[in-house]
């Protein structure tokens, strides 16, 4: 699931019973008083990759960001994300975001208005080099019948780039957690698809046509 919505399974629940007790024999206890404190909210930690240098005291030479859906839509999640991209992009570090959710507002370090209209995706890659002024930007636009593409991670001063095979890396992390037993396909995917996408993605995981 891409959204915002998560599902929740309590540890315990109260459950009344089928045959309530009368009142009266043992008496009641009084609850005590609570003492009320007010916290600012909880505090929202977003993780990352750094690839450091070993041989420049563990300078970071690149950032990896997975967006989550927390850091697309309005919220402490997406103030810290922006903060966090602000300061990557001001630093000697080369960016690597990764968007893999169909919904939501765009967030990539990227201006919008450079990759809208240029041409339809559905999972955007962004890499920005640590090459002064930051300007430009390496992107893999991907529809959700394509492979997730395979791109080079960039190091440090001379040294080439590392290949990313994503499809494979997303594959690997599906079949080690045991995803295909964990989700439940026989609904529609949310967010939803198109009709065409939907029928495709039945079929690519085997389901029997409606």
């Amino acid at each position: 699931m891409e959204g915002t919505d998560r599902q929740y399974i309590p540890d315990v629940w109260i459950k009344r019973s089928e045959h309530p007790q009368r009142s009266g024999g043992a008496a009641v206890a009084e609850m005590e008083e609570p003492l009320v404190v007010q916290s600012p909210g909880p505090e929202i930690h977003e993780a990352y990759i750094e690839i450091l240098d070993l041989f420049s005291d563990q300078q970071v030479v690149t950032v990896i960001e997975v967006l989550s859906p927390t850091n697309k839509f309005q919220g402490q999640g997406r103030d810290l994300y922006l903060a966090t991209q602000r300061h990557v992009l001001c630093s000697n570090a080369h960016l690597v975001e990764i968007d893999l959710l169909r919904v939501g507002p765009h967030v990539l370090a990227v201006p919008h208005f450079l990759v809208e209209g240029r041409t339809a995706y559905d999972y955007l890659v962004c890499v920005n080099r640590a090459r002064p002024p930051r300007s430009s930007y390496e992107l893999y636009p991907h529809r959700l019948r394509e492979p997730l593409p395979r791109f080079g991670i960039p190091l440090a001063g001379d040294d080439p780039d590392v290949p990313l095979d994503l499809q494979a890396a997303i594959a690997q992390t599906y079949k080690a957690a045991g995803y295909r037993s964990r989700i439940d396909y026989s609904g529609p995917c949310q967010p939803p698809l198109s009709v065409e996408d939907q029928a495709w993605a039945n079929e690519f995981i085997g389901l029997a046509p409606a």
